[in-house]
């Protein structure tokens, strides 16, 4: 009997114990529990506020590259307009030296018509009529000063015709010259400089997935509103071989970088500036497989053709390109085309 009572006793001992256990278990692991449903409702917060912000940010993104692709296509259409003001001034002008060129034999011949009027006189035409052999001959003689007579007097209408047209051709291109300074302002006023190719550039490597770098005397130039060094991807040139070396390419105006860090893109941009600095800088970077561009205005290639010929550019003449400022605008808005497609699809 007293056996039987120690054994329920310890049954119970240990049943009681176990269920203390257990609860003191559950309620460590509620408090747990509690705890991580916290953090989680802390973090669904904080992505919460996360995505919107990157939202904001990217719809920034996207309206400044809209902004930036508008503009573009602005300065293509105004260099079109330049080009054509400008053939209109070149045809007009040649008109004008033409217009002035026959206004002068013109001159000339009525010059010439006036001495000899001077010089023989009305009074020896008629005499000339009246000692005619024959009548023939002097019908044909008067024929002949009707001839002359009429011939000079035309030549005095076209004279007057010519000068009245030479009066209107000048004063249409002095209106062709003010629209093409019009032009010309208005593109200066944009400020389509060096800086504005620069961040051309650097907006073309990045949609291509280029790092991209510019020197640090350029980063708080402006292109458009913002600075070129929020446009460059890295802020120091990756250490891609000697140290003289890379010291020599952080001066390029623009690099483009491969995943592996190396070089694969130097632009130079030449908007006044002598072409020779930017070859000499090629030349000492020539031992590197990359693609050397100038990019400059298509009026200086005749003198980018004349420095490249020299004989300390041989090694490089063939490996260096010269584009013009209107290839990098078309080039720039056909990469932003080409990424608005990649994201739709």
């Amino acid at each position: 009997m007293v056996k039987s009572l120690l054994t329920y006793t310890l049954l119970l001992l240990i049943i009681f114990s176990g269920f203390s256990f257990s609860q003191d278990d559950i309620t460590k692991r509620k408090t747990e529990l509690e705890n991580i449903r916290d953090e989680i409702s802390n973090l669904e917060t904080q992505i919460k506020n996360q995505t919107k912000k990157e939202k904001q940010s990217y719809a920034a993104i996207e309206n400044y590259n809209k902004q930036s692709f508008l503009l573009n296509k602005l300065i293509v259409k105004l260099r079109s307009e330049e080009k054509a003001k400008q053939n209109e001034i070149t045809e007009n002008q040649k008109s004008i030296n033409e217009l002035e060129k026959q206004i002068k034999q013109l001159q000339e011949n009525y010059s010439k018509y006036v001495v000899a009027v001077y010089k023989y006189s009305k009074m020896d035409e008629l005499a000339g009529v009246f000692d005619s052999e024959s009548l023939h001959q002097a019908m044909v003689r008067i024929k002949y000063l009707q001839s002359f007579s009429e011939r000079r007097e035309n030549d005095l209408k076209e004279f007057e015709k010519s000068k009245e047209e030479l009066v209107i051709l000048r004063k249409k291109l002095e209106k062709e010259v003010l629209k093409k300074f019009k032009i010309d302002k208005e593109e200066k006023n944009k400020d389509f400089s060096h800086y504005y190719y620069q961040g051309l550039l650097l907006e073309i490597g990045n949609l291509r997935g280029y790092n991209t770098f510019i020197p640090s005397q350029d980063k708080n130039k402006l292109f458009l509103n913002k600075k070129l060094l929020e446009l460059a991807t890295i802020t120091e040139i990756y250490s891609f071989t000697y140290q003289n070396v890379v010291n020599r390419a952080r001066t390029i105006d623009v690099i483009w970088f491969n995943e592996r860090k190396y070089p694969s893109y130097f632009f130079e941009v030449e908007h006044s500036t002598d072409f020779q600095n930017s070859l000499l800088k090629f030349y000492d970077l020539q031992d590197f497989k990359t693609e050397f561009f100038i990019v400059s205005s298509k009026s200086r290639l005749k003198e980018y053709n004349h420095k490249i010929q020299f004989s300390a550019f041989k090694k490089i003449k063939d490996r260096v390109k010269f584009v013009d400022y209107d290839f990098i605008s078309h080039l720039h808005s056909k990469s932003y085309e080409l990424k608005k497609v990649g994201d739709l699809l």
